[in-house]
């Protein structure tokens, strides 16, 4: 919901024009994103060493590389998302679900926030240690640990956890193939 698709396909002049016209249209709040480098950590100053802040927004939290930098690990993981779209369904769950795995591959706690979704955070084994009422407003005060001295679950979460989504669609695929098969069976007979 950010960006407009298709953009990167035209010449700069065609996509100021189009741009110019939809604002003509419905006004001057339209995105207006540019693509960062990558992943990167926000540092906040404190006593001793500043906190490191690995920060996805939306859907980014389902994409373990959102997460990941080539400098030191992030202490806390922080998800920022709009979810009022998704109502009716179990999308909900399912952006939970990818909090859950994401904390649970860094081995850090995860702070989520959300507009009409689950504003929550999670223990760094997956655990929900606060969550807010869904469809509630309010704001979840909690005392989240972060330990600088933790270490990833880099051996597990980082080489596994990518693939088991990826994982996870062969079943669809095998169901596609006997499907098939089953109604090439029917259709033969």
């Amino acid at each position: 919901g950010e960006t407009l698709p298709g953009m990167s396909l035209l010449s700069a002049e065609a996509r100021d024009a189009f741009l110019a016209r939809l604002q003509g249209w419905f006004g001057p709040f339209l995105p207006s994103l540019t693509p960062g480098k990558g992943p990167g950590l926000l540092e906040l100053p404190t006593l001793g060493r500043p906190l490191r802040l690995a920060t996805g927004i939306c859907f980014e939290n389902a994409f373990p590389e959102a997460f990941r930098t080539e400098s030191a690990p992030a202490d806390l993981l922080i998800v920022l998302s709009n979810e009022a779209w998704y109502r009716g369904g179990a999308t909900l769950d399912q952006m939970l679900a990818l909090s859950r795995l994401r904390a649970l591959e860094a081995g850090r706690p995860l702070l989520r926030s959300t507009i009409d979704g689950f504003t929550v955070w999670i223990h760094p084994s997956g655990a929900i240690g606060g969550l807010l009422p869904l469809g509630k407003e309010g704001v979840l005060v909690a005392e989240v640990p972060v330990d600088p001295n933790l270490s990833p679950n880099g051996a597990s979460g980082q080489v596994v956890g990518p693939w088991l989504g990826r994982l996870g669609l062969l079943p669809l695929f095998f169901g596609w193939i006997l499907a098939f098969i089953f109604r090439k069976g029917q259709s033969a007979s």
